[in-house]
């Protein structure tokens, strides 16, 4: 991670190291402003993230894979290309039902997620 003052932040990602989060699900935190994160999560077929809300809103993309997302109880079925928003406060849950990579963006950024 190099710092460049007030006019940006640059992170290698070969740098950074996966954090397990849940049993085949990995993630990387890729930068982060006041406003802004960028995370990526590394999900093994059959890995899921149980039941849960944050105060961040989350967009997120799917890089490759297949997912399936229950957002305030409605269960989608998405596949690389697709996206999804979840509001802030809002329980939500994903399964992998492939190898999948997406992209999570957070705003506020996750105190939690900062690399430290």
């Amino acid at each position: 991670m190099e710092l460049h003052g007030e006019v940006g932040l640059i992170i290698k990602y070969r740098d950074l190291k996966p954090m397990e989060m849940f049993s085949g699900v990995k993630r990387r935190t890729l930068a982060h402003g006041e406003s802004i994160m960028i995370t990526e999560f590394s999900w093994e077929k059959g890995s899921k993230v149980p039941v849960h809300s944050h105060p961040s809103e989350q967009a997120s993309y799917i890089v490759k894979g297949e997912l399936k997302i229950t957002i305030g109880g409605r269960k989608s079925f998405l596949q690389k290309g697709d996206g999804y928003l979840v509001p802030p406060n809002v329980k939500h849950s994903q399964f992998a039902l492939k190898k999948t990579i997406t992209l999570d963006m957070f705003s506020p950024p996750r105190e939690d997620y900062k690399e430290k």
